[in-house]
């Protein structure tokens, strides 16, 4: 069991009694040690050093990185108010889980700007020519077309996520997340793809969307008109509650 699993099964609530027969360790810790940069040894580790050979760098991308902070300096990134001041152990679990996983400090004034450095120190870690796609995250909607903040755990604007790929281009690029259900969607894809939108992000289970609804056909068709490939999750989330 690795410790994205072990921190879900906290979140999702199963018996600590349970470890032992899913094969629990701490070999890999709880808490990411946020290190930058990486130790000689694991960035020059001859597992990595095989891993980039006949890799065309310039051709590498990764294709799911999200975005991430709490919007108070003023980024437009919105955050459910139940993870933004955690009442409960679960929500407080979740709110250290991210903080963590991003490296954004006890400054929570700072979090979307140490989300972007953390992110940009990253990439400039791998090979000249990499490139790493940022996640926009939108809102719940319902099949009205009413935005449902009581069923959205955090958004992240696209036009923030274009923003910030215009600080580092040669290492940046953005994946736009529309809900099919809004009633501005059609017209909002044309302006993502315009502005340089890679592709599109949806998780499902946590914004609420029926990927067979005929509701979706007409984002879909517009998708293949824009050539704009679709990121989807299927299955389970805990991590992201949302709907």
């Amino acid at each position: 069991m690795n410790r994205r699993t072990f921190l879900n099964g906290m979140l999702g609530g199963f018996a600590l009694t349970q470890l032992p027969a899913c094969g629990f360790s701490l070999e890999q810790g709880i808490f990411n040690p946020c290190l930058s940069p990486l130790p000689r040894g694991v960035a020059g580790h001859p597992l990595v050093r095989r891993a980039w050979q006949g890799l065309n760098a310039n051709a590498v991308w990764d294709c799911h990185a999200h975005l991430f902070g709490n919007g108070r300096s003023g980024t437009g990134i919105w955050v459910n108010p139940d993870f933004d001041n955690p009442k409960t152990i679960a929500s407080k679990v979740r709110h250290a889980m991210f903080a963590n996983g991003g490296c954004l400090g006890n400054d929570e004034t700072r979090w979307d700007e140490r989300m972007v450095e953390r992110l940009t120190a990253q990439v400039d870690e791998l090979p000249h020519g990499v490139k790493v796609m940022l996640l926009a995250f939108d809102f719940t909607y319902d099949p009205d077309g009413r935005r449902r903040d009581d069923l959205t755990t955090f958004s992240v604007p696209n036009e923030y996520a274009a923003k910030v790929v215009k600080i580092r281009p040669d290492r940046f690029e953005w994946i736009a997340s529309l809900h099919p259900y809004r009633k501005d969607a059609l017209a909002a894809l044309d302006w993502c793809k315009a502005n340089g939108a890679r592709a599109v992000k949806w998780l499902p289970s946590s914004m609420a969307i029926d990927l067979a609804s005929a509701q979706c056909i007409p984002f879909y068709q517009a998708l293949k008109r824009l050539k704009l490939p679709l990121l989807t999750h299927v299955g389970m989330e805990l991590s992201v509650h949302g709907a």
